[in-house]
């Protein structure tokens, strides 16, 4: 069955890198649909713009899949909720792997995530709807991640760790072996995190402790 076209929600710096992963996994992206066509520079001018509003009328959900070039740093809800939306309304909702990324054989990662370039998924690791792993981000053996989970570029995660919903992993932050980030949470940029972490908590530093 051939593959339908893609609708790029977004157009900024994540979008860029998003569409490129999209061209590179030979799907075609058609459209681009944002807030408003001056959020759009000329890096997706070979793209048709679709007014938010009327996406579901000129892209409909048997015809089009979307790609979401959202980004998140906390809060960040708008992704989330794009997600949800769009899987309501019947669409479905494409991610990728860069061809650049490395993926074990026998790692699992949801259609909807997003790996980018030059990352590293090893043996059982788990990845879940919606998630990010961003550019050179390290995510070891029996690793899992649940949905909306941003993994930023540089980031190491060992072993056995556990990552819940929504969670936002800051650019070069440390995750030790077998580590448990509770859903919502922070992890700034650079720390290195050694223990626990529960839901809704902004952590940074080395070793990495709580902040307001």
């Amino acid at each position: 069955m051939k593959a339908k076209p893609i609708v790029l929600i977004g157009a900024g710096g994540h979008a860029k890198v998003l569409y490129e992963l999209l061209q590179l996994n030979a799907r075609v992206v058609s459209s681009i649909t944002c807030k408003q066509r001056s959020d759009m520079d000329t890096f997706f001018s070979a793209l048709s713009y679709v007014e938010d509003q009327r996406l579901a009328e000129q892209c409909p959900a048997d015809e089009y899949d979307l790609a979401i070039g959202v980004g998140s740093v906390l809060p960040h809800p708008t992704r989330i909720a794009l997600y949800q939306q769009f899987k309501a309304a019947g669409y479905t909702i494409v991610g990728g792997i860069h061809p650049s990324a490395t993926v074990n054989q026998f790692a699992e990662v949801s259609p909807s995530a997003q790996v980018m370039a030059g990352a590293i998924i090893q043996a059982s690791a788990k990845i879940a709807d919606n998630v990010i792993i961003n550019t050179a981000a390290t995510v070891d053996h029996d690793t899992q991640i649940s949905a909306h989970v941003h993994i930023s570029p540089g980031v190491t995660v060992c072993g056995g760790v556990s990552i819940e919903e929504g969670a936002h992993i800051g650019a070069g932050a440390i995750l030790l072996q077998g580590v448990c980030i509770g859903a919502g949470s922070l992890i700034a940029a650079g720390a290195v995190v050694v223990g626990n972490v529960p839901a809704n908590t902004k952590v940074k530093g080395l070793p990495a402790r709580e902040f307001a």
